[in-house]
């Protein structure tokens, strides 16, 4: 059983407390999981519905969002970025913290190395190049302010591609 699958259920179901009834639980469901879908299948299941913080969800819409780019068209170095995004998205946000993320994404890299996923060659001209976030924002002098069914919410729109 692949550790997405896991990571797939926990994202559906969100438990307060940590519990042995609650793994189990996660466990058969995990099971569950791997015998109604393939693990391609669920390996896009979960990069659909993967937080890559800004409120962005899904590989395809971070992909455009810190790149401009579909998710094929990335390079070895945008890739590993996103990828290590999904570990702590805010902590290691390459807008509010280019340090971290540029740390985690060679830690990516590395373990690429590591598995033999890629070449010496390929990881070290990954690693030499500098984040390249593409990313804009619109400057509005008032936020958006909407209520969702859990409150109210304010945030400053994202500009639209064709803005800018």
């Amino acid at each position: 059983m692949a550790a997405f699958q896991v990571i797939l259920y926990g994202r559906f179901w969100v438990f307060t407390e940590e519990t042995l009834s609650r793994q189990m639980d996660e466990l058969r469901t995990a099971v569950q999981l791997e015998r109604r879908f393939s693990r391609r299948e669920l390996f896009t299941i979960f990069t659909n519905r993967v937080t890559f913080g800004e409120d962005i969800v899904g590989v395809e819409p971070a992909s455009q969002h810190f790149f401009h780019k579909q998710p094929n068209h990335l390079l070895i170095e945008e890739a590993t970025l996103l990828a290590g995004l999904v570990k702590a998205p805010s902590y290691f946000s390459p807008i509010k913290h280019p340090d971290r993320a540029l740390r985690r994404r060679n830690e990516v890299i590395d373990k690429m190395l590591e598995t033999r996923s890629i070449s010496e060659s390929k990881a070290s001209a990954a690693k030499a190049s500098p984040l390249s976030i593409t990313t804009t924002w619109c400057s509005v002098s008032e936020p958006l302010i909407t209520r969702h069914r859990t409150g109210w919410a304010i945030s400053l729109p994202r500009c639209p591609n064709n803005i800018l």
